[in-house]
């Protein structure tokens, strides 16, 4: 009986230290465990933080970009609105100068319709004073009309012009930087006034035109005519055009083509004895008595 006892007594003894082995081994399993999870928490909690601060910029970077596109885009409606404007006025004096064409045209048939007079020694002075007047005034209508719709014509440049410079411009590659010489600025004809021979082009006095300056007008590398600066701004000029002998008739000068700097080796456009020059821009109409 007591062999018994002693040997239950050994048994329970021996489980007890193997079952506080066991407990102790996975005690130090957990342990090490969790102080693993807890570092990976704290890695995780850092991330999360630089994730946040990095969300926050982004944000404020997105807020900024979206009030420079909304100022920009008030500019742009702003700079339309003005354009529409010009474009209504200039509309206007072209009709002013029509019907004051077509009052001459009436006046000059109803003096072509009217019987000729054999002269005689004696002419009325009044008349022919009131005759006199009468032209006077109706050739400074005529001037004033003119030089009206060349002043909204330029004006309507210059804003087509602030138009364009709103839009983003593509960015230059670093490769193409500094690389070779340092080429003469080229522009392009904005408008074109048919009637009066004469362009409006996007460069000015910032990209080195002077009144002295030699500019050609090109398209497809083939010289269509040479101008004659009139007037130069900040960022446009007005100039009368000067074609090449026949070349008016074949192919005349539009919005969009090719303004350069002419080569020195290209002293006169061929054939330019034909052209008009700067004088001719705004010639003086007579009445036909």
């Amino acid at each position: 009986m007591i062999r018994s006892l002693l040997f239950l007594t050994i048994v329970l003894s021996l489980a007890s230290a193997t079952l506080a082995y066991l407990t102790k081994e996975k005690a130090s399993e957990k342990v090490a465990e969790l102080t693993s999870k807890d570092q990976t928490l704290g890695v995780l909690r850092t991330e999360n933080s630089k994730l946040r601060k990095d969300k926050e910029a982004v944000a404020g970077k997105v807020e900024e970009l979206s009030r420079d596109t909304q100022q920009q885009q008030v500019a742009l409606d702003k700079l339309k609105k003005e354009s529409s404007i010009k474009e209504e006025e200039v509309s206007k004096v072209q009709s002013d100068l029509q019907m004051a064409q077509t009052k001459v045209t009436e006046l000059q048939n109803e003096i072509a319709k009217k019987p000729e007079t054999p002269l005689v020694p004696n002419v009325d002075p009044a008349a022919e004073q009131v005759a006199a007047n009468l032209r006077i005034e109706l050739e400074k209508m005529r001037q004033a009309l003119s030089e009206e719709q060349a002043k909204a014509e330029r004006e309507k440049a210059e804003l087509k012009a602030k138009v364009a410079q709103m839009v983003p411009k593509p960015a230059v590659p670093e490769s193409a930087k500094g690389a070779g010489a340092k080429e003469p600025p080229k522009g392009q004809v904005v408008a074109y006034n048919e009637g009066w021979n004469f362009v409006v082009v996007n460069l000015g006095d910032k990209q080195g035109v002077t009144p002295e300056s030699k500019l050609e007008v090109q398209r497809g590398g083939k010289v269509l005519a040479k101008l004659e600066i009139t007037e130069v701004k900040p960022k446009f000029f007005t100039a009368g055009l000067t074609y090449g002998e026949g070349a008016r008739a074949k192919v005349r000068v539009q919005p969009g083509d090719a303004v350069v700097f002419a080569a020195k080796a290209q002293e006169d456009v061929e054939g330019d004895s034909g052209g008009l020059n700067a004088s001719e821009l705004f010639p003086s109409r007579k009445l036909v008595r």
